[in-house]
């Protein structure tokens, strides 16, 4: 029951006084990637991090505003022989986020 609901890895004997091995191994694991002192730096590079996100997400919704306005325009120019999908119905999953 508990592996179907994942919990094994997520439960441990805390009963005692021995800190559980796994918690051990974890600190360690930390501790051998540069411990606080990296965690406190990853913290700090996030807000440059989602700022430089932002930028990309911006850029590239002005490259698909861009080709919507080719694509309007073309449609416009060759009339019934422009057969493709509409712009704005291929890339509304990237414009509302969806998958």
């Amino acid at each position: 029951v508990l592996a179907s609901l994942n919990l094994p890895a997520a439960i441990e004997d805390v009963s005692g006084d021995n800190i559980p091995q796994s918690i051990l191994e974890k600190s360690k694991a930390v501790i051998q990637q540069g411990g606080l002192q990296t965690i406190d730096q990853l913290i700090r590079d996030l807000p440059g991090l989602l700022q430089r996100n932002r930028e990309i997400l911006d850029e590239a919704m002005k490259i698909l505003d861009q080709e919507e306005v080719t694509d309007n325009e073309l449609k416009a120019k060759f009339k019934e022989r422009w057969q493709r999908t509409p712009s704005n119905e291929l890339y509304k999953p990237l414009r509302t986020g969806e998958n």
